[in-house]
């Protein structure tokens, strides 16, 4: 792997503030005034100008602190395969950047050590992955990806994320359909888009309320693989579906308070569409909503991190451009000296231990036949001399 000795420094790109629009709506009124009654008229449409930038302002920052928990459940029983508990902290500033912190509980089978932590942050161009095991002694490392949210198979993190986050960033192909899939490399896939039903918590409008997603009857391998389900299955079924069971105010605002996300699955027996199962049920709660940093803090994120980027596109999977980060602060995939590494690295492969074994494995046994092979001509001229003998 090749190493970027440099230090980058990157911020996200703000949005307007609501102080700063009602005054572009103040000065663009004031300058087609020239009389009195026109002044009345500005009066009130600024008023209502000055309301719409209000309404559509963005959140203040807040922590939210609580437990998120999941178990996946089999087909013919409601006995749980496997469960995971933990807690999370949910940061959120106005400038759209989010951050979620995850430790971790009791898990069966076990995941990850208990007190492990998992820090995941939106970065341009994506997001980053810190973890940190329970007394860590290593140097710290980042992976960043390209993508707009956590993984969904990362309950502990997409749900926070779902869930917290003001106006989420979701899939969506347009305004009547959605990504089903939502794996980072199915996303471009355009066999991937169902239908979908969505509200918001009102009033405010921020927050998700209820979000059902359907599948459009195909089924994505991980080989790059895709296939379509027979009947009935063939026009699709509920993939998933999200709800908020409770609300709470805090400043004036109504925050998800408790939620419930279920992850369907077809039934063996199945005859109709709506011949599904939960196998994957993952819960909520928000123990305590702070804002401005006042009680609730983020554990500190190093000062110096190796970032393992894998945003810049058209790397192999498991190559990644190496650098490091100072006080978190990334830059957007599109710099200069991360894009050179990139062009780089492109047509290079990842070779995992065990492929690096089984090659040597193949080469010992090529040079065991390569050396008998020489063999044979001499074992055939000794024999031919002891005959002539």
């Amino acid at each position: 792997m090749k190493m970027l000795n440099i230090f980058c420094s990157g911020n996200q790109r703000k949005k307007k503030s609501t102080k700063y629009t009602a005054m572009r709506c103040t000065l663009s009124w004031i300058t087609l005034i020239d009389n009195a009654k026109g002044y009345l008229v500005a009066s009130l449409l600024l008023s209502i100008c000055v309301s719409t930038a209000l309404a559509s302002d963005d959140i203040p920052f807040f922590t939210a602190e609580g437990n998120v928990s999941t178990e996946r459940h089999g087909p013919n029983d409601t006995n749980i395969l496997s469960r995971l508990d933990g807690k999370f902290l949910f940061s959120y500033s106005s400038n759209g950047v989010w951050q979620i912190q995850f430790t971790y509980g009791h898990s069966y089978p076990t995941t990850m050590p208990i007190g492990t932590v998992v820090d995941c942050k939106r970065i341009p161009d994506g997001i980053r992955h810190i973890i940190t095991p329970p007394n860590n002694t290593n140097a710290p490392s980042a992976s960043a990806v390209a993508s707009l949210f956590p993984a969904m198979a990362r309950q502990e993190l997409f749900l926070p994320w779902l869930s917290l986050c003001p106006n989420s960033e979701l899939p969506m192909v347009n305004k009547n359909r959605i990504h089903f899939d939502l794996r980072p490399e199915k996303l471009g896939n355009p066999k991937n888009e169902g239908g979908f039903k969505l509200s918001y918590i009102k009033p405010g409008n921020h927050f998700l309320s209820e979000l059902i997603v359907t599948n459009n009857g195909t089924i994505f391998l991980s080989d790059g693989n895709d296939f379509k389900l027979p009947a009935p299955f063939d026009k699709g079924y509920v993939q998933f579906s999200y709800e908020v069971l409770d609300v709470t105010n805090y400043n004036g605002l109504d925050y998800p308070l408790n939620v419930v996300l279920y992850q369907f699955a077809l039934l063996p027996t199945s005859k109709t569409a709506e011949d599904v199962y939960a196998a994957v049920i993952s819960r909520l709660s928000v123990d305590k909503i702070d804002a401005y940093k006042s009680s609730l803090k983020l554990i500190p994120v190093p000062i110096e991190i190796i970032a393992l980027d894998s945003r810049p596109s058209g790397l192999s999977k498991g190559v990644t451009v190496n650098y490091g980060v100072l006080n978190d602060q990334w830059s957007s995939v599109t710099n200069k000296l991360i894009q050179q590494v990139a062009a780089s690295l492109k047509g290079q492969s990842f070779h995992k231990i065990g492929d690096e074994r089984n090659y040597s494995r193949n080469r010992v046994i090529i040079m065991w036949v390569l050396g008998i092979t020489l063999l044979i001509p001499v074992w055939i001229l000794v024999k031919h001399k002891k005959t002539k003998i």
